[in-house]
């Protein structure tokens, strides 16, 4: 399980709620407040529409009502970028928020602004903790169903994540990562997705090589997972460690 003990849930100011009316599903809508914001029509260019790439969330259904809450590549014919809106539909109306990420670029579709780099900081910066079970060991010194806990500090956006990863009181990793905290809906800080990644293997930093993709406040063993893996280092042999947060 992942817990951020220091609030960084409330990443972007979203303007408030707003009630919209609309008959396409909350998909199609969030699509359509895409591209009809000048802002980013100005920075993805024409022809906006999902394109390749990585996407999560959820989204539900029953009668009337209809809820989502999704992170989707999009791209225009100038650029490429990430899409997260979280949308509620009760009949036929909508409640909306949206944030469009293009390179280091935010804009919040509802309010179709430029959103300020406060904003971003908002979302990479705090300190949490997490503990999981090994699922799958190669370590020398930490086997299957050890448990495994650490600790993170974010530093915003320009500076890698810190990060300490023990096993059974071993000492797996110490060192920095790149982190990414997707804030999906607002309102809702338990489906933050936080990843961090570190692909370098001790020959080049001393530290082996760590991916954590983890969604923040769900059950052990639900949360996400932890590999850590190296390379033969000095006395130490390469070794690959599977962790369920």
């Amino acid at each position: 399980m992942i817990v951020l003990v220091v609030v960084i849930a409330i990443a972007y100011l979203y303007a408030g709620p707003h009630m919209f009316s609309s008959c396409g599903n909350v998909g199609d809508y969030a699509m359509e407040r895409l591209r009809a914001c000048p802002k980013a029509v100005e920075l993805l260019g024409d022809g906006i529409d999902t394109s390749y790439g990585c996407s999560w969330g959820s989204t539900e259904s029953t009668g009337n009502t209809e809820r989502a809450s999704v992170r989707i590549p999009v791209a225009g014919s100038k650029a490429s970028g990430a899409y997260h809106y979280a949308a509620d539909r009760i009949g036929g109306d909508i409640r909306f928020s949206g944030m469009l990420e293009v390179g280091d670029q935010r804009v919040n579709i509802a309010t179709c602004t430029l959103a300020t780099t406060s904003d971003a900081e908002a979302a990479h910066t705090g300190e949490g903790a997490f503990d999981g079970k090994v699922t799958r060991s190669s370590h020398p010194n930490v086997s299957a169903g050890s448990t495994c806990n650490g600790t993170f500090t974010l530093r915003g956006t320009q500076k890698p994540a810190q990060l300490l990863v023990k096993c059974d009181g071993v000492l797996i990793y110490r060192g920095e990562a790149t982190a990414r905290n997707d804030v999906n809906d607002p309102q809702n800080p338990d489906d933050d997705i936080l990843t961090l990644t570190d692909e370098n293997t001790s020959d080049v930093d001393n530290t082996p090589t760590l991916k954590l993709k983890a969604q923040e406040g769900r059950a052990d063993g639900e949360s996400g997972t932890m590999t850590v893996s190296d390379i033969e280092h000095g006395n130490q042999p390469a070794f690959e460690i599977e962790i369920a947060l």
